[in-house]
């Protein structure tokens, strides 16, 4: 009888440790999910993120094309301005140069009618 005891009290303890080796092995189950889920996002993220990266690298070639295009576009009206200033400047002159030989002949009349 002490015996039988003996081996139902093993046989509990044994269930209760068989029990507890269970819930163990299913929270380990459980983390594992939780760990596959955080891998899942973590991958949707870096995917996103590679696409974020090329739309970075696309407007930065853009950016770069565009500021040499401006560049160019900003040496053409420099000497476009210099050529239309000393084109200005010839033209000024003229005009004193006609307006001053208009006013000296317009004289010269005057005084030789005198």
């Amino acid at each position: 009888r002490q015996e039988v005891i003996s081996l139902d009290n093993e046989i509990s303890f044994n269930e209760a440790i068989i029990e507890e080796r269970e819930q163990g092995i299913q929270e380990v189950q459980q983390q594992i999910g939780e760990v596959n889920e955080i891998f899942k996002d973590l991958a949707v993220l870096v995917h996103e993120q590679g696409a974020m990266i090329d739309d970075i690298g696309s407007n930065i070639e853009h950016s770069h094309e565009a500021t040499a295009q401006a560049k160019s576009e900003l040496v053409k009206a420099s000497k476009t301005q210099r050529s239309s200033s000393s084109l200005a400047i010839k033209t000024l002159r003229r005009c004193c140069c006609f307006q001053s030989l208009s006013f000296i002949l317009k004289n010269r009349r005057y005084c030789c009618l005198q």
